[in-house]
């Protein structure tokens, strides 16, 4: 698997990789930033995640409006992941206004019935898992996946103006001075 590359401008990381990201902010500086205002289909928590993270991404410089879809993506993720956790730890109203959390997972019994249909008894039989926690895990994931795609995306555009550098890029044996080899 091979080591994504960092964007970074900050004045104490290496200087090799603030000159990537001050490159590809240059290559890229003609392209537009991401919009502000969240796409009019994201509503609830998603809209209220892109106006949290966007200015933020467009402070950074790297992401474009061609990354729009990936930060769709990763909205959505994170009001899916906030919907079953309400369902697993807070509960939704009943008819009378109050909140029960469904947990994680539900007590299966199995109802004992006589030749004439009545109900007899009740027998527990064990625990099935909330389909939220299954819904909340998947959510998780591909927020991890989604956010490692936003830091990866203008990577791959410094990896490509690297290549496209016609061999400028960082050498081998400029790599062995960095750490000593």
């Amino acid at each position: 698997m091979v080591r994504q590359v960092k964007l970074t401008t900050n004045p104490k990381d290496r200087k090799d990789q603030r000159e990537r990201t001050e490159n590809l902010i240059t290559q890229t500086k003609d392209m537009s930033k991401l919009q502000e205002s969240p796409p009019r289909h994201l509503k609830g928590i998603a809209n209220y995640v892109w106006k949290r993270i966007v200015p933020e991404l467009n402070r950074q410089g790297w992401l474009k409006q061609s990354d729009k879809l990936i930060v769709e993506q990763l909205c959505s993720q994170v009001a899916v992941y906030r919907d079953a956790y309400q369902h697993i730890f807070v509960g939704l109203p009943n008819k009378k206004g109050e909140c029960e959390a469904e947990g994680i997972q539900t007590p299966i019994y199995k109802h004992l019935q006589n030749s004439a249909g009545e109900i007899v008894g009740v027998d527990f039989i064990g625990y099935k898992v909330n389909p939220a926690v299954k819904t909340m895990d998947s959510a998780a994931a591909k927020i991890k996946t989604l956010s490692e795609a936003l830091g990866m995306t203008p990577s791959s555009r410094a990896q490509l103006l690297d290549i496209s550098d016609d061999g400028k890029g960082v050498s081998l044996d400029d790599l062995q001075k960095m750490f000593g080899s």
